[in-house]
């Protein structure tokens, strides 16, 4: 997940790419050498979904300084579209001819783990991870094993319309759900709602209500809980009482932020890669921590972004020429200005630093990752079928369909079936 939203996992993966980029991937054993040091050149592939030209340029910069500063290295690059990433991962997993450095949306993770194609990041060469933000970790770990390091990140916040809010005389914007619920209706004014966000039936609905739900103490494996219960229940009545469109069900988070764009939305759930967007649009906007249900609550937030994680079936040289890159990249001037063109903020403390200060209207989203987590947290590889059930769940709750309470139920008979991991 990231600058690109996320986008549908179901059995396999989906997502609209931004464009289409072409390229095959080559095989880690088609490189040549044998060591990352004296003459001898290593040749390592690597394989991203980074196909709009702005992230394509940034990386392929990044590279290029890499080559400069370390001839003996030479990295074969490949972009395909984000919908075709993991099928081809999964495949290549299978054939043993992973890129040496596959750059993974960090939902993909326990899936690529399971496979057994990917190697410890900490079997190759040491990691300080006390230099990484600790929710940032949790995307990158399994089983207690660190399997790779974010490329950068994102997560999910409020962003309000300062002028709507001014004009229905609300001062601030809310900090509870009970003023949720208030302002949000207040807000509704015609064919303009109070808040837009994403409830599609697939996993885009379990990515933006996961806020809410851990906020309240909530997990996705206990649906049937107060704390999941209570936030689907917020969203059914923020739909029922007005303050948010019937429409949710069926949009997109690209649907979402054209809803605010337009003034259709006085406030939405978003990430930080509109910020740019926004820039170009006459809208004085602001943005807060998303509303918890108690004020004593803290805001959590799922963890967007991508890995940077390196194949078991490279060579010991190519290992290390791929450890050497990812090494590198983690440095606070080159970090900083990378994950600047991704709309992202640094998993790595002194870049993300750096960063925060460089970037004030980023400083939302940076406190709430400090107190974030994956998306995956308590689900792992179950995540598809967890997402599934979750959607369900809202699409049920969300049409008035069913109640909030049977609703839960039953994604939560689904969710106590699937194999524990």
């Amino acid at each position: 997940m990231g600058i690109k939203k996320l986008g549908i996992i179901a059995t396999l993966c989906a997502a609209p790419a931004l464009v289409v980029a072409c390229g095959t991937s080559k095989p880690s054993n088609s490189s040549s050498g044998n060591s990352t040091s004296g003459s001898k050149t290593v040749t390592i592939s690597e394989m991203d979904y980074y196909t709009a030209q702005t992230q394509a340029s940034a990386i392929k910069n990044l590279i290029s300084q890499f080559e400069q500063s370390h001839p003996n290295i030479k990295i074969d690059r490949t972009a395909v579209p984000y919908t075709q990433l993991l099928p081809k991962s999964l495949q290549e997993a299978t054939s043993h001819t992973l890129p040496t450095i596959l750059v993974t949306d960090n939902l993909n993770i326990p899936t690529m783990v399971q496979t057994g194609g990917l190697v410890p990041l900490t079997s190759v060469g040491q990691v300080d991870t006390s230099q990484y933000l600790k929710g940032s970790l949790t995307t990158v770990t399994q089983n207690g094993k660190l399997y790779g390091l974010p490329v950068g990140n994102n997560d999910l916040a409020l962003y309000y319309n300062k002028t709507m809010l001014k004009q229905a005389g609300i001062s601030s914007p809310p900090k509870t759900w009970s003023e949720l619920l208030t302002d949000a209706k207040k807000l509704h004014k015609g064919s303009t709602y109070g808040i837009a966000f994403s409830a599609p039936n697939n996993e885009q609905a379990m990515w933006q209500l996961a806020p809410f739900v851990w906020s309240n103490g909530g997990k996705f494996t206990q649906m049937s809980s107060s704390g999941a219960e209570q936030a689907v229940n917020l969203w059914a009545k923020l739909v029922k009482e007005g303050g948010a469109s019937k429409s949710v069900v069926n949009f997109s988070q690209t649907d979402v932020y054209n809803e605010f764009a337009a003034g259709r939305a006085a406030m939405m759930v978003m990430g930080p890669w509109e910020i740019p967007a926004l820039k170009g649009k006459n809208i004085k906007y602001g943005v807060a921590p998303l509303p918890v249900n108690q004020s004593s609550q803290q805001m959590m937030s799922p963890i967007g972004g991508e890995a940077w994680t390196i194949a078991k079936n490279a060579s010991t040289a190519q290992k290390k020429a791929a450890f050497t890159f990812i090494k590198w990249v983690q440095n606070k001037t080159r970090l900083e200005k990378f994950d600047a063109a991704f709309g992202y903020m640094p998993a790595y403390k002194p870049a993300f630093n750096q960063f925060v200060k460089d970037h004030q209207n980023y400083a939302v989203f940076a406190n709430q990752l400090k107190h974030s987590q994956a998306l995956f947290t308590n689900v792992g590889t179950n995540l598809p079928k967890v997402s599934d059930a979750v959607a369900t769940a809202l699409q049920s709750a969300l049409t008035g369909s069913s109640t909030t309470q049977a609703a839960v139920k039953t994604a939560q008979q689904t969710i106590s079936a699937l194999p524990k991991n």
